[in-house]
């Protein structure tokens, strides 16, 4: 709960970019045809939409009180 939604990002962002390489290593070495790279790009993508949003949109303030 006291993380920082901008730490939040950076590490997100970390693990999109690791993933990413990753990817690209696989279409290297022939794992990923080069016709399908950019549908796994998009999945990918996908699940780091966070990351398309500005940090700002990403926490909510509760209401107080019980």
């Amino acid at each position: 709960d006291g993380t920082p939604p901008s730490r939040v990002r950076e590490h997100l962002n970390d693990l999109y970019r690791y993933e990413i390489r990753g990817l690209r290593a696989r279409l290297l070495r022939g794992e990923v045809a080069k016709a399908d790279y950019i549908d796994h790009v998009l999945m990918l993508r996908g699940k780091y939409l966070l990351l398309s949003m500005p940090v700002g949109e990403w926490a909510v303030e509760l209401p107080s009180g019980g």
